[in-house]
């Protein structure tokens, strides 16, 4: 009787937790566009150069989870790179969330409301996506490009092309 009770907890467990989680939507790749041992330039206003370089790019896969503690999992890319740059964009329903740490500072964040699978996904988010942290720094994405500028106690650094 144990053992009978025993199977069909777990049977419906694992039932209830079933859940597919859909890849990264491959067009938001686009903004954030970098590849490991790609190096990004900066300057700013005077001539002074820092450099960083892309460690590694993860971008999550279409996956089907049974086990309730991995029911919570989103969409995700996240890169990884040199001057403690970590950029994450993870898909939560109809939100897209950015979360960018670069040099130390606070985190650069922002939170798009729009269905990032939908076919105008695109236009709703728009070619330029400006985030900003608590302390009034902003780091500036377009599309295709990357980061192009920052702005990290009142210096400006623009992406050398």
């Amino acid at each position: 009787m144990i053992i009978l009770l025993a199977i069909i907890v777990t049977s419906t467990v694992f039932i209830s937790c079933n859940k597919k989680v859909p890849a990264f939507p491959q067009e938001l790749t686009a903004y954030f566009p970098y590849t490991p041992g790609q190096e990004l330039v900066f300057n700013d206003e005077e001539g002074n150069e820092m450099r960083c370089t892309i460690n590694e790019v993860e971008i999550s896969q279409e996956s089907s989870y049974k086990r309730c503690s991995k029911c919570g999992l989103w969409p995700y890319m996240e890169i990884k790179g040199s001057k403690g740059l970590f950029i994450l964009m993870e898909v939560d329903k109809d939100i897209l969330h950015i979360l960018c740490y670069f040099l130390g500072q606070d985190p650069f964040e922002k939170q798009i409301e729009c269905n990032p699978y939908s076919s105008n996904a695109i236009a709703d988010i728009g070619n330029t996506i400006k985030l900003e942290n608590s302390i009034g720094n902003e780091l500036v994405v377009i599309r295709a490009k990357g980061i192009v500028k920052y702005s990290i106690d009142n210096v400006t650094w623009n992406l050398v092309e």
